[in-house]
């Protein structure tokens, strides 16, 4: 009798001990590391600039048909078209005449043809009651912009996100003084430095209209050279 007792005792300890291991939860898998989420890099701005181009600067003394020949010569929709055949990477941003409007109402600009001037030449800021009033001190520069004309410049190419502003100017003499020629300016301006004209290139002396056409393509010449020098476009 205590024999079966016994046997009972040890058969009742080893199903608890079966049981106990049955009960076990089994070892959970390993859990691997979440892949991290990495962002596609955006392109930076930097590699493509964009050139403001604003309307020709016609200072017109006759005002005839001569005149409308030269100025249907000359557009910003030509000049455009030459500088986008130099293959560089560029946008072009074209001002046209109602955001001249808005700018010279925002930034109390008289004339857009200010923001041309010569290589070489001295200017001399005048003194007028209204630049008192305004705040204007008196200077003096070289073949570059007058200090408040460089601020307004700079705030105005900020707005549009343009990196360089580019300027045009024919000079249409009378007809009594037609020996003196037309003349033809560029002025290309880098936001960096936007006082003094990173390119400044002047023709005088044209004496027959048909020539006019021919300084565009110099222009982009010379717009190209520097791009491909300062930033390698």
């Amino acid at each position: 009798m205590n024999i079966l007792r016994r046997c009972q005792l040890k058969c009742t300890g080893a199903s608890k001990t079966v049981a106990a291991v049955t009960a076990q939860k089994e070892p959970e898998a390993e859990k691997l590391p979440a892949t991290p989420h990495i962002e596609t890099p955006v392109p930076p701005r930097g590699d493509i600039k964009r050139i403001g181009v604003f309307p020709v600067i016609f200072v017109d003394s006759r005002k005839d048909s001569y005149s409308k020949k030269i100025k249907a010569m000359v557009t910003q929709k030509s000049i455009c078209e030459e500088l986008k055949k130099q293959d560089l990477k560029i946008d072009f941003d074209i001002i046209d005449d109602a955001e001249v409007g808005k700018f010279k109402s925002d930034y109390k600009i008289d004339n857009f043809d200010s923001f041309v001037v010569n290589f070489g030449q001295m200017y001399v800021e005048k003194i007028t009651m209204k630049n008192i009033l305004d705040g204007i001190k008196p200077e003096v520069v070289m073949g570059k912009l007058f200090t408040i004309n460089a601020s307004k410049l700079k705030k105005m190419c900020q707005s549009k996100g343009i990196d360089y502003a580019l300027f045009v100017k024919v000079k249409i003499p009378l007809q009594s003084n037609v020996e003196s020629g037309i003349v033809v300016a560029m002025n290309l301006y880098s936001m960096e430095n936007p006082q003094k004209p990173a390119v400044n290139e002047k023709w005088d002396k044209i004496n027959d209209p048909k020539y006019v056409k021919t300084k565009i393509p110099r222009m982009a010449k010379y717009f190209k050279r520097y791009m491909q020098k300062q930033i390698g476009l």
